[in-house]
């Protein structure tokens, strides 16, 4: 097949949506599938072509200033998506909003299958984001209109639905991960990654992901304070990951008393060394699709301590893979913490189950078989019409 992916944000970002939308490219190219992947190019040292691992990958020319920034990038996006788009049997648009809003029309038109990806829920959802602006009435018309949705949890799912999105064309698949990237690492391995990163001492608690408003990290601080003068061992917590409360953090960590047992190690490029020598993963997050360093922590068999945020029920709580406590509650975080940070064999047994359900559900082959059939059903459905 000939997929075309439209992902406004693209490398060299790296948020989640991003990431998954990278790895499902690399991974239809690796069975054998043209794709291309259109993006913005959001300042002039950004290639505007350029191959990577059997993906092309085209950005439009986009002006990067408050009020220019979404209409350049609209046109450039539609000078790009008229040029090749004709040469593609599915679209796969990952992210709503103006851009989703224009390929699903031109789609229409050319008779050629979009595909709609939701990433966020609640606040950030789909409903909430298209609330507002001055063609709301329309970008929500046009939305309706894809020809599937993709989903990332049972959450997303039903707000889907509530949204006017047929269920029969709202398609639960997740994101694909590197299950031999993410993996559990020997005892050796895990002994020389620790003398490498410089962790040494006692057990390490991991938090992966952009230092942002979203990510809830002073919660974690709060609950980590909470927490330490009840653990059992000399618990550190390891912060990877920059962003905008980066400076805020670390002046939060000393008013709370933890910045001994607190490190921030900042942006760091190999996220699968961090994740080999954690024993605990925290996410403390107001809001998340389906976390992709959650699903790697598990891969890596890391169990897990979350916030009850879209996508920890089905891969946290049912399999047993950790602990969930209600968004914004740091006593029944640091609660949590204490109960699997004290319990070495409990944790061990949710890492078996985490490995396990992570191959099984979750592996980047098993998502690109699902995306497989799903963009065959809908070419053989505009042949049958």
């Amino acid at each position: 097949m000939n997929v075309l992916m439209v992902s406004p944000q693209f490398r060299p970002l790296v948020g989640g949506y991003e990431r998954a939308a990278e790895r499902l490219s690399k991974g239809l190219a690796s069975r054998g599938h043209k794709v291309m992947v259109l993006a913005e190019r959001r300042f002039p040292s950004w290639p505007r072509r350029e191959r990577d691992e059997g993906i092309e990958i085209h950005r439009w020319w986009c002006w990067y200033r408050r009020r220019l920034h979404q209409a350049s990038s609209l046109f450039g996006f539609l000078v790009l998506l008229l040029r090749h788009g004709h040469r593609f049997d599915v679209w796969h648009v990952h992210q709503y909003g103006s851009h989703a809003a224009l390929a699903i029309a031109i789609g229409a038109l050319y008779r050629t299958p979009v595909v709609l990806k939701l990433t966020s829920t609640r606040g950030q959802g789909l409903s909430a984001s298209l609330s507002h602006g001055r063609i709301a009435s329309l970008a929500v018309a046009l939305h309706k209109r894809a020809r599937a949705t993709v989903v990332l949890s049972q959450e997303m799912f039903q707000e889907a639905v509530a949204f006017g999105i047929p269920a029969s064309l709202v398609h639960l698949l997740g994101n694909g991960i590197d299950t031999s990237l993410f993996a559990p690492p020997t005892a050796a391995e895990r002994a020389t990654l620790r003398a490498q990163l410089g962790v040494s001492g006692g057990p390490c608690a991991m938090f992966v992901g952009r230092l942002s408003a979203e990510k809830n990290v002073p919660l974690l601080l709060r609950a980590w304070s909470l927490a330490i003068p009840r653990l059992t061992n000399q618990w550190r917590l390891h912060i990877i990951g920059d962003g905008p409360e980066h400076a805020r953090l670390v002046a939060e960590a000393q008013a709370f008393g933890v910045s001994e047992s607190v490190v921030f190690h900042g942006h760091q490029e190999c996220v699968s060394n961090w994740l080999a020598v954690a024993d605990l993963f925290l996410q403390s997050s107001d809001n998340e699709g389906l976390s992709n360093t959650m699903l790697e922590a598990l891969a890596t068999g890391v169990a897990v301590v979350c916030t009850n945020v879209s996508g920890t029920e089905e891969c946290v709580r049912e399999p047993d893979t950790g602990l969930v406590v209600p968004v914004g509650d740091a006593v029944r975080l640091a609660d949590a913490i204490v109960e699997l940070a004290n319990d070495d064999a409990r944790r061990a047994q949710m890492s078996q189950r985490a490995v396990t359900f992570v191959r099984d559900r979750y592996s980047i082959d098993r998502v690109c078989e699902l995306h497989e059939a799903l963009y065959q059903s809908l070419i053989d459905q505009g042949r049958r019409r």
